[in-house]
């Protein structure tokens, strides 16, 4: 999570200063670690002020939408004909809030391992929950998308566990290659069937819905490519 520190005058000197930074690690066999500034502390915050506030604050307002959305899309679930679509919502809003909230809750009451297996099974549930709106919205597979993709689920919840468990110093790189590979294929196969229901008239009458899923489509297109060619921002630090 980036932040700024502000370091007072008297802890620094004339000529070279030395900054140590010490990094404790469990359960995973590297670090990620962005690029680290310094300068004087007038002339930093001003220019990243904006994008500080799209790091920190603005995390925050989107975990609380998400969560008041996510609760309502679950009430309404239970008083439509159409739970499916409210459920699916409902889960996608909150796998998203739990792995924003993730990275600012810093010392939760989990061991280093444990923390990690309930990172993945968040991270495991948006792509999952995707597919099941899309077969929903859709209307095609409708009968069996549901239980098919709870039961997904729960097989890659219990393999990313015994993975890390049992996995050894690769344990971490696996089980992250692991939800990588499943949520861009749960992804593109939401994206396929959203193109295929257009082709087939499945948004006649619904055009809003449609546009609105589209741009959701074409962000997750490039989320997918930009995950498998250019996520390149940090610097493993074994």
């Amino acid at each position: 999570v980036p932040q700024f520190y502000h370091f007072p005058a008297t802890t620094l000197h004339q000529g070279t200063n030395k900054i140590d930074v010490l990094l404790v690690r469990s359960a995973m066999p590297w670090f990620d670690a962005g690029d680290m500034k310094v300068g004087d502390y007038d002339l930093m915050v001003g220019p990243f002020k904006r994008r500080a506030f799209q790091l920190n604050q603005l995390i925050f307002i989107n975990i609380g939408a998400s969560l008041v959305l996510a609760i309502l899309s679950l009430v309404l679930a239970f008083r439509s004909d159409f739970r499916s679509l409210g459920i699916w919502v409902g889960v996608f809003l909150l796998s998203g809030a739990g792995q924003m909230g993730f990275y600012y809750w810093t010392d939760p009451p989990l061991s280093p391992l444990a923390r990690l297996i309930v990172y993945f099974w968040i991270v495991a549930a948006q792509p999952i929950a995707w597919l099941g709106f899309m077969a929903a919205w859709s209307g095609y597979g409708r009968r069996w998308a549901n239980w098919s993709l709870v039961g997904a689920l729960l097989v890659t919840w219990v393999a990313s566990a015994a993975t890390m468990i049992w996995g050894g110093h690769s344990g971490f790189d696996t089980t992250a290659l692991l939800i990588d590979n499943s949520g861009s294929t749960l992804t593109a196969l939401a994206i396929g069937l959203f193109f295929w229901s257009l082709w087939h008239g499945g948004a006649a009458g619904r055009l809003w819905e449609a546009a609105i899923l589209l741009l959701c489509a074409t962000l997750l297109g490039v989320a997918i490519i930009n995950e498998l060619f250019w996520n390149t921002v940090y610097t493993p630090i074994q």
